[in-house]
């Protein structure tokens, strides 16, 4: 009977290890929410998205993909930054919905590739580093 028992709770307890394996691994994806390229840096997904081929919108969301409050964020994108056309943007949380942080630099080339490097900073949090490498019109927007 004790052997039984301690079957069962092994038993149980792999169950549960399993389950919580297989509900991490499904919260954690890359699926675009905003139709763009989505990247990490630490626990946080950062999606790009860019629109009428000059605005770069760049969207937060926590490991399990809810949106981060960027209303105190503060950051930069720098385009190409290892090229002769290297922009430095200032990134701001859009006024409206607050649900992304925005950078507006010239207008690019339909087909144009680009390199997107980003540095965000959230309140009590380290700085974010992300990089994207895109070709103007690929990203939903355009």
């Amino acid at each position: 009977m004790k052997t039984s028992f301690i079957f069962l709770v092994v038993l149980l307890g792999l169950i549960a290890s399993r389950e919580n394996v297989m509900a991490r691994e499904m919260v954690h994806d890359h699926t675009s929410i905003h139709g763009g390229q989505v990247g990490m840096s630490g626990d946080f997904h950062i999606e790009l998205v860019i629109k009428n081929r000059q605005e770069y919108v760049l969207y937060v969301t926590y490991f399990s993909r809810k949106p981060v409050d960027i209303s105190n964020a503060k950051g930069v994108v720098i385009i190409n930054p290892d090229g002769p056309s290297q922009e430095e943007l200032p990134l701001t949380t859009d006024k409206v919905s607050q649900e992304f942080l925005v950078a507006n630099g010239k207008p690019r080339k339909e087909g144009e590739e680009v390199y997107v490097s980003a540095k965000i900073e959230l309140p009590g949090e380290t700085a974010l580093f992300v990089e994207f490498q895109e070709t103007i019109g690929n990203s939903s927007g355009h």
